[in-house]
């Protein structure tokens, strides 16, 4: 019978290495080749990515993962769905590690200023959320989002005013704008309108990166369409396994 991840810890698999991630402490692992294949064994995970594990690793890397929390000492006869199964094999190469930006064109268009406003107060209280709560307070912000409003999902085009206004209040924020709170910005302006915005965090091992990025049934909104072809989702949010403390 297999193991499974703590309650607060998904994983993706980039290439022929896993990546974990523990969104109540704030961290990522990065598996070698050799761990990956031996924790995969171990998760009851059977995938050709993966050579078969040697004899002695899958315990002593059970046990390591166990003591560090990634792993319950559990088991259970099904396999964790916090695992994504269905990573994609990056046909790009994976994405630039420089860092992500507002593009060039961000600011062609001002919009109202009292639309940049409130844009600006929901930005600092995310802002506040990061520097507080952590990537756990981020997550809380959008699934309570999604379980207050009635939202519909709409057009591209419904989301480029809120894109829009998101990244001009970036450009009156006085404090840098990374893309998980970019994202999550967004997802709460677009709630607030009757908008539904789902929250994606992708990873990448060479070199570790990871970045977050907005979707609307599949859709990528004010980002590279690529990201799901350039990264493995890790994380989306809502997401019905993700369980936060209070």
């Amino acid at each position: 019978m297999p193991h499974h991840l703590m309650p607060h810890v998904f994983g993706a698999c980039f290439a022929k290495q896993l990546i974990l991630l523990d969104v109540v402490r704030d961290r990522y692992a990065v598996l070698t080749e050799r761990q990956s294949a031996a924790l995969a064994s171990q998760l009851g995970w059977k995938d050709a990515r993966f050579a078969p594990a040697e004899a002695s690793q899958p315990v002593a890397m059970l046990e390591e993962l166990q003591r560090a929390h990634w792993v319950s000492a559990t088991s259970f006869p099904e396999v964790d769905a916090k695992l994504n199964t269905v990573s994609p094999s990056p046909t790009t190469g994976g994405m630039s590690a420089n860092g992500w930006k507002l593009p060039e064109d961000a600011f062609a268009h001002r919009p109202a200023w009292t639309h940049i406003a409130r844009a600006l107060l929901v930005l600092s209280g995310v802002h506040r959320c990061a520097a507080r709560r952590g990537l756990a307070g981020l997550l809380q912000l959008c699934t309570r989002a999604h379980r207050e409003a009635s939202l519909r999902v709409g057009a591209p085009d419904d989301y480029a005013p809120f894109v829009n206004t998101l990244n001009w209040a970036c450009l009156f924020y006085p404090r840098p704008t990374k893309c998980l709170e970019w994202s999550v910005a967004l997802t709460l302006l677009c709630a607030r309108a009757g908008l539904a915005a789902k929250l994606v965090i992708g990873v990448q091992s060479f070199p570790f990166y990871a970045h977050a990025w907005s979707e609307a049934e599949g859709v990528v909104i004010g980002d590279s369409p690529l990201r799901r072809q350039e990264l493995a989702v890790i994380l989306e949010c809502p997401h019905p396994l993700l369980s936060l403390p209070l």
